[in-house]
């Protein structure tokens, strides 16, 4: 706790610093000092010191980067957790390198940041002299890092074994060879990619290869009998008797006349009920009524048909429910051709029939309307939705936040406790196509149905309602509140 109270956040422009309060007791390490000032080690943060009146500071350019501890929010893959740990141990020996004690670096979580673009982390380097207090190893740090990450459960996880194995049974912590393990790690992960590259390779030149002839059958003896005879030009065919005869032609040159057929002759009829293709239907005979009836209505006018319709209705339905599909199968052909000179009169499947009255629905279960029934429904005003609204949303009966971009009103849905946004493809939950947005630009957080946002140290800053926050710190956000990444606008909203 007391090395965080030495730390705060300061934003200059674009560029986002971490400051490190000096006291009075404490004793710049001039040796350190100038080893960072004078070279860029990788994997350390570089640092600026300064000082106004008796106030000291030390100040860490950490823009477009990413706490540790936000990095690992969430489900971690092999790849980001190896990659940080193999960067940290890297940056630990180059430092020896510069002269640089391991008790100057800080791991804390909090204080360690990651580019997100390529997995690596930076380390914050304190040139204090005899710093004692809140140093921690980095055989605890790792320890600690191992036990509090969430894993990704659809890799292999053998990797994790191996990595607390190491720190357990080590009586010795060596950097160097924790570095040589993590380095075997990435390189059986990366071999095991390659294979299966590999491989899928393989399977899909297999699968575009496809043989121009195909394979030829095994070749095998041909008996006697079995073998082709010469043929002659002319093709015979043998009989039983084994007399030889000229096979006829497939086709006759010769066309044949058609069957003529009588009008009197009797027509061969189907008694299985429908029509034989070939074979002409006998018309069957209706009945006089029936006859009758239909006479009447081909000889009524235009007029009549309306007028009557409604009479014959129901003596139609009765009468010709039974009828009428035998008609459409058994009446000749000639009729269903006819069409109807009368304007009024519908032809159902080319037959002079009159379409059958639909019969009025009746639903029980129905309120037949009134004239005053509105009056009945309860119509909410603003003042009841309004409320019942801020009512649901208070007692968390149900809190749906999202962002709505404003250049193309596009909905964004934050489905995640830390929500991220930003240009990173690889990290972020939101991809922002804005080249002025920062690969982690900034993260929108989710706790007990409430909603903060927090810049992740961005180049051209976050901003609610026209103000700059400061980075890494959580701004509670509230309904309709403006968001803005860089030049990109947003508005967040909870329904």
């Amino acid at each position: 706790m007391a090395l965080e109270s030495r730390f705060t956040y300061e934003n200059q422009g674009t560029i986002s610093f971490l400051v490190y309060n000096l006291k009075d007791e404490d004793v710049v390490d001039t040796i350190t000092s100038g080893m960072l000032l004078n070279n860029k080690i990788e994997g350390l943060i570089p640092y600026a010191y300064s000082q106004v009146d008796t106030k000291r500071y030390f100040k860490y350019n950490i823009t477009s980067k990413v706490t540790l501890k936000n990095y690992f929010s969430g489900s971690v893959t092999k790849r980001r957790l190896v990659g940080v740990l193999l960067s940290i141990a890297s940056a630990i020996l180059d430092g020896e390198d510069y002269l640089i004690n391991v008790e100057s670096f800080v791991f804390d979580s909090e204080f360690i940041y990651v580019d997100v673009s390529n997995y690596s982390a930076c380390l914050v380097c304190l040139p204090i002299s005899d710093r004692k207090s809140d140093i921690a190893s980095m055989k605890e740090f790792a320890k600690n890092i191992m036990y509090s990450v969430q894993f990704d459960q659809s890799e292999d996880c053998d990797y994790v074994a191996q990595i607390i194995n190491f720190l357990n049974n080590s009586a010795t912590f060596s950097i160097a060879e924790f570095k040589r393990l993590l380095e075997n790690i990435m390189v059986s992960d990366s071999g095991n990619k390659s294979n299966i590259s590999n491989t899928m390779n393989l399977a899909q030149q297999k699968s575009i290869e496809v043989p121009n002839v195909m394979p030829e059958a095994p070749s095998s003896p041909i008996p006697e009998e079995l073998k082709q005879k010469p043929v002659n030009p002319v093709s015979r065919v043998e009989t039983s008797e084994g007399q030889k005869k000229p096979r006829k032609p497939l086709i006759d040159k010769k066309i044949m006349p058609m069957p003529k057929v009588q009008p009197n002759a009797q027509k061969a009829t189907s008694n299985l009920g429908f029509e034989i293709p070939g074979m002409t239907p006998t018309p069957i005979k209706e009945n006089t009524q029936e006859k009758h009836e239909n006479q009447k209505e081909k000889k009524g006018n235009f007029f009549s048909s309306i007028f009557t319709k409604k009479e014959k209705s129901s003596g139609v339905v009765e009468r010709k429910q039974g009828s009428v599909e035998k008609n459409i199968i058994n009446k000749p052909i000639e009729a269903t051709n006819k069409a109807s000179n009368r304007p009024n009169e519908v032809v159902n499947n080319q037959l002079n029939i009159n379409p059958l009255p639909k019969k009025e629905e009746v639903y029980p279960d129905l309120i037949p309307i009134e004239e005053n029934i509105f009056e009945k429904t309860t119509v909410l005003t603003s003042q009841a939705t309004s409320s019942d609204q801020a009512n649901k949303v208070q007692n968390n009966v149900y809190t749906y936040p999202y962002l709505i971009l404003k250049k193309t009103q596009e909905k964004i849905e934050i489905n995640k406790e830390v929500f991220k946004l930003g240009q990173e493809p690889k990290y972020v939950d939101y991809l922002c196509t804005n080249p002025a947005v920062s690969r982690s630009h900034a993260d929108i957080i989710s706790r007990n149905n409430e909603y903060f946002i927090r810049d992740n140290n961005s180049t051209n800053g976050t901003f609610v309602n026209k103000t700059r926050i400061t980075s890494n710190q959580e701004i509670k956000i509230k309904h309709e509140d403006e968001i803005v990444l860089a030049n990109e606008v947003f508005e967040f909203r909870i329904y």
